[in-house]
């Protein structure tokens, strides 16, 4: 069983925060700005732009994870040209498409689990048909929601969002490790956060916390925003939101993988450099 200092693993992220947003600036300022676009495409109702956007803003997200976990881990592996960071943060090379693959893998792991989560939810549904439950308006929905297939219901989606985040923290440290290795390691990495998942989710939650209340500011920005707007949120609201969103998503960036990478070094996972 992993052993983990929470706490030290804040204290790095926290620590390092300067100097990786430094090093990474460039990627950084590409991906907030992404983040801002996506964000005022979704809250002008613009679903060409959402599309354009979120692809931009996945691969922006892939270039700056990399670059943070280069320069995380980079002091232990000076000698390996691959974990040599681009200016600014800004580079494409194998270590980015490595971590693209971890990023596929889970993805699909998480597509098969949504699709047998909806399969269930027909089964449930199917059922309440059966018993002469209607599930065509609200009345009905209601009535369904009520009834005990309704509750079991329920209960399938929070276990399936529970298990969700669980197994997203079994498989934290993937991109890291997958920097370190250099090679996609995604299921390689669920003996190491065993005993770990409350810890993780700990710190994690405790690094986040600025970036959780920030959000919050940013949902009532778009409430009030909304509530002038019929189609969607006016221009300067959507501006608003997008900014904020930008800002946030680049400021928390550093401190997410700073803590993951420590967290990572913390098991005693790290890579022996390569002679």
């Amino acid at each position: 069983m992993a052993r983990l200092d929470v706490m030290e693993s804040v204290r790095s992220a926290i620590n390092g925060w300067r100097a990786a947003m430094q090093a990474c600036a460039g990627s950084l300022a590409l991906f907030g700005l992404a983040t801002a676009a996506n964000e005022i495409a979704s809250a002008t109702n613009n679903s060409t732009g959402v599309a354009v956007t979120f692809v931009i803003v996945l691969v922006m997200g892939i270039m700056t994870s990399a670059a943070l976990y280069r320069h995380a881990l980079g002091p232990f592996h000076r000698s390996e040209r691959s974990f040599a960071l681009g200016p600014y943060g800004l580079q494409w090379a194998k270590p980015e498409l490595r971590l693209m693959g971890a990023l596929g893998l889970q993805a699909f792991i998480v597509l098969l689990g949504v699709l047998a989560l909806i399969f269930v939810l027909m089964l449930i549904s199917v059922g309440a048909v059966a018993a002469g439950m209607g599930v065509g308006d609200k009345a009905s929905a209601e009535a369904l929601l009520a009834s005990p297939g309704g509750k079991v219901m329920i209960g399938v989606i929070l276990a399936f969002c529970g298990l969700v985040v669980w197994a997203s923290l079994r498989l934290g440290f993937s991109y890291a490790a997958t920097i370190d290795r250099s090679k996609v390691q995604v299921f390689a990495t669920w003996g190491m956060t065993d005993g770990i998942v409350l810890p993780l989710l700990g710190g994690l939650l405790l690094i986040s916390l600025p970036t959780i209340l920030l959000l919050g500011g940013t949902g009532v920005i778009m409430g009030s925003a909304q509530g002038t707007a019929e189609q969607g949120i006016d221009m300067p609201g959507a501006i608003t939101v997008g900014l904020l969103s930008g800002i946030v998503a680049a400021v928390q960036a550093p401190l997410t993988t700073g803590f993951f990478a420590a967290a990572y070094r913390s098991v005693g996972a790290t890579r022996a450099p390569a002679a």
